[in-house]
């Protein structure tokens, strides 16, 4: 799930990334550690990738994906900004989406609201964005009942989700592993700790666009799944035959919850969850990954 809005400071920006209770990836064995290279696919405006950044202890090398320009610009701010505050911070941000095959799409951009935004058909679906309004009702309705006076973001509406309808480059993310080895950016070998995926509908097409060898250096993978026609079955069940450890929690994390308050889910996935939500999280682990 992406942030709501990019009109903000760049000290706003900062402390919205620093305030996130984006630990909560870590879970149901996944670690990271410094030394780390994870991919941060949908990067938006670079939340994911200055935590990993911090829970690497800044020593970390990030390839971080964002189709839409003024996102990707964001990214690369923040992303510049983490490497001044910890010098060991190395990051290359691709201004493309990832697929299961090369060439041009159209790519649906809500510019007020740009968690949505998606090259998947899903999210032009008005039931499916009706849902996801509610969703983030539930959520700031959640936060307000434990007390908390002050959403830390205003609710969207409606009036939000005017979209913006843009044509944008989509690889195959084992081609941009090609070229960053190629290039020198990555080493021939290098295994691969962590690769996050946040694409709002367009997960399963993602994960398609890996080649076997790069399969094999994959050590985790968390993925945020738009549960539609068995896409959540289909994306576990990838990762299982690829030899991971698999878990699965149904229902989005309370973002707007855990930002100021203890993080209600067990780590079993009981708590705080929306059951009926078709969202769900899928953490992804080799049995012998200690990264």
């Amino acid at each position: 799930m992406h942030v709501v809005g990019i009109n903000r400071s760049p000290h706003q920006t900062r402390q919205s990334v620093e305030s996130l209770a984006l630990p909560r990836y870590l879970r149901h064995g996944i670690e990271l550690a410094p030394g780390a290279l994870v991919l941060d696919v949908g990067g938006n405006i670079g939340m994911f990738s200055r935590w990993a950044a911090s829970a690497c202890q800044g020593d970390v090398h990030i390839l971080a994906f964002e189709p839409v320009l003024e996102l990707a610009e964001a990214l690369q701010f923040n992303l510049e900004l983490a490497a001044l505050e910890q010098p060991g911070v190395r990051s290359t941000v691709f201004r493309c989406g990832l697929a299961d095959a090369e060439g041009a799409t159209q790519f649906t951009f809500y510019p007020r609201c740009t968690m949505w935004s998606s090259a998947h058909e899903d999210m032009t679906d008005p039931d499916v964005l009706s849902d996801a309004l509610e969703l983030v009702a539930q959520n700031i309705a959640a936060g307000q009942a434990c007390g908390d006076q002050e959403s830390p973001v205003p609710s969207p509406g409606l009036d939000d989700l005017e979209a913006d309808v843009r044509t944008v480059e989509m690889r195959r993310l084992s081609s941009v592993l090609r070229d960053c080895r190629t290039d020198g950016v990555l080493g021939g070998n290098q295994q691969i700790a962590l690769l996050k995926v946040d694409v709002e509908g367009a997960e399963l097409q993602v994960l398609l666009g890996i080649d076997e060898a790069d399969w094999a250096r994959l050590e985790q993978v968390v993925v945020e799944v738009h549960d539609r026609d068995g896409k959540l079955e289909a994306v576990a069940e990838l990762l299982r035959f690829r030899g991971f450890a698999v878990k699965v929690e149904r229902g989005p994390p309370p973002f707007y919850l855990v930002q100021r308050y203890a993080d209600p889910v067990a780590p079993d996935g009981t708590g705080l969850q929306f059951s009926s939500s078709e969202m769900a999280h899928v953490f992804a682990r080799r049995p012998h990954a200690r990264v």
